[in-house]
């Protein structure tokens, strides 16, 4: 277990009003930064640090998340996938003195698998390990870093997410990653600068990486992206949150991320390996989908792959195939089922893992959309709020169309489409909208 014992410091952010202010929920698993999760606990506020001075760590092994209590969490869907980026909008966090007494973190109301903490520091003043930054565009020093002040933004199976502000004005979004789950340095530095290299219009790329000389100080920063999450606007019924999303838009939505996962399979190689909702964020003003949380898996232990591909599951994103694995890993083909449960998702307006009632019992999302589909009632499915009053007939042609590329992507492993295809076929979609029919 990780102890951030007299490290750092944390305190509550007082500033922020407890009665009636607006709280609002940012990511996923990078998620984090930046995407919102659809859940949080009344008693929850924003803590601040600053990233000061070297980290220790206890005697006790694991980590913070391996506490008695976290297998109940891990259970709870309203927990998995959904632990990233919560923070409020009426105010930020302040930087901490370091001779400033600190207090209990409530943040253990809302992760109660989590100890309340007093993150203190002491000497020396300098984060002791590496940086790396994989090009010119972020000038930053370890120093730099280390007093940069900060808040906790989220939490995933890979660790603790933080929005750090710079000095220069620049906000990163840094992932601590839990002890135990990284590779050695060697396989770690290589393969994290591979992914630190790849570069897209609709990814939210890496910037650079720190490793430190204990086991737990490892960081892969990133810019931060204040965007809520695809999970948010389909799934959250909080007051004051913004209207439906459009059948236009999320169909814009879903070529976004077919455009970025075909990049990814074909230009690169390599499978995201963690796509949900909440690793989807949609950055104003066109609601342009930026993809978080990419390729993690190859950075990570096989423990911490397995980890990985259990949240997965319980969340409803894990392909069929992956229950008869010893060792599952991710894929180019578990990244086009994934793709399909989020289809379904922009299609229904359901969580992927909510259970449904169907005529044959309680079954899950999928096996809800198969099954009306197989008996002609596929608009029994579509979420109401996307069935246009002016033109119905060209709004369910085109999501009838979505959904039939929906049930190719959930197909076995080796029926499935490439992403390729799956992109090209949403392109064709978008462009027959508004056509008349058979044009």
């Amino acid at each position: 277990m990780i102890y951030y014992r007299n490290n750092w410091q944390e305190t509550t952010n007082d500033g922020l009003k407890r009665n009636g202010s607006k709280e609002t929920v940012h990511q996923g698993e990078y998620s984090h930064s930046h995407t919102s999760a659809p859940y949080r606990s009344k008693g929850s506020s924003s803590s601040s640090f600053s990233f000061r001075r070297e980290l220790l760590s206890s005697t006790k092994k694991g980590s913070a998340y391996d506490q008695g209590n976290s297998s109940s969490v891990l259970n709870d869907r309203k927990y998995l996938g959904h632990l990233e980026s919560t923070r409020r909008e009426d105010g930020a966090a302040s930087p901490m003195s370091v001779l400033s007494s600190s207090k209990a973190s409530p943040i253990k109301d809302q992760f109660p698998f989590e100890s309340s903490t007093a993150l203190k520091v002491r000497s020396p003043d300098k984060l002791a390990g590496d940086l790396h930054l994989f090009d010119g565009s972020l000038t930053l020093t370890a120093d730099e870093l280390s007093c940069s002040p900060a808040e906790i933004i989220g939490r995933s199976c890979h660790g603790t997410l933080y929005k750090a502000t710079l000095d220069s004005g620049n906000v990163l979004a840094i992932k601590w990653l839990k002890e135990g789950i990284a590779k050695g340095k060697k396989e770690f530095a290589r393969e994290v600068k591979k992914l630190g290299y790849i570069k897209h219009p609709n990814l939210v790329s890496l910037q650079g990486f720190y490793w430190g000389p204990k086991e737990h100080e490892k960081l892969i920063i990133s810019n931060y992206i204040n965007a809520r999450c695809l999970a948010f606007y389909l799934q959250d019924t909080e007051q004051g949150k913004p209207p439906p999303l459009s059948l236009d838009e999320r169909l814009r939505v879903a070529i976004d991320v077919a455009r970025c996962l075909n990049y990814l399979h074909n230009e690169s190689a390599i499978p995201h390996g963690n796509l949900k909702s909440t690793n989807i964020l949609l950055e104003n003003p066109n609601l342009a989908a930026r993809l978080t949380d990419y390729s993690l898996h190859r950075i990570l232990t096989s423990a911490g792959t397995a980890e990985q591909v259990l949240n997965a599951g319980a969340l409803g994103y894990r392909p069929p195939e992956f229950a008869s694995s010893s060792k599952p890993c991710p894929s180019l083909k578990s990244d086009v089922y994934a793709f399909g449960v989020i289809l379904m998702e922009l299609l229904t307006g359901k969580s992927s893992g909510e259970i449904v009632s169907g005529s044959t019992g309680m079954v899950d999302l999928t096996d809800w959309v198969r099954l009306l589909a197989s008996e002609h009632r596929a608009s029994d499915c579509f979420d109401p709020m996307i069935l246009e009053r002016d033109n119905v007939e060209d709004t369910q042609r085109t999501l009838d169309a979505m959904l039939q590329v929906a049930l190719r992507c959930i197909l076995p492993a080796q029926e499935r489409p490439d992403m390729k295809s799956v992109y090209e076929d949403l392109s064709v979609i978008a462009l027959q909208k508004g056509k008349p029919k058979g044009l």
